[in-house]
C-alpha cells in the first residue's frame, strides 16, 4: 500500500494572538450540504453542536 505524500508547509506563520482567537472560537460540530435548486452547487450550513441545531453560518459552494 502506497503512502500519501506529506502535505505542503503552510505559506504563513500565524501569530500567537491569532491562534488564541481561533482556539477560543467554538467550532461547529455538524456541516450539512444539500444540492442547490439550480443544480450548480451546494448549499452548506454549519450547525452549532450544543443540541439546538442553530445555524451558525450558511454559504454556497460550487467546487466540491
Amino acid at each position: 500500500m502506497s503512502r500519501l505524500p506529506d502535505p505542503p508547509a503552510p505559506a504563513v506563520t500565524w501569530e500567537p494572538e491569532v491562534l488564541e482567537a481561533v482556539r477560543a472560537t467554538p467550532a461547529p460540530l455538524y456541516a450539512v450540504a444539500l444540492p442547490d435548486t439550480a443544480g450548480h452547487g451546494w448549499n452548506i450550513s454549519l450547525l452549532d453542536g450544543d443540541g439546538d441545531g442553530e445555524v451558525r453560518e450558511s454559504f454556497t459552494a460550487t467546487d466540491l
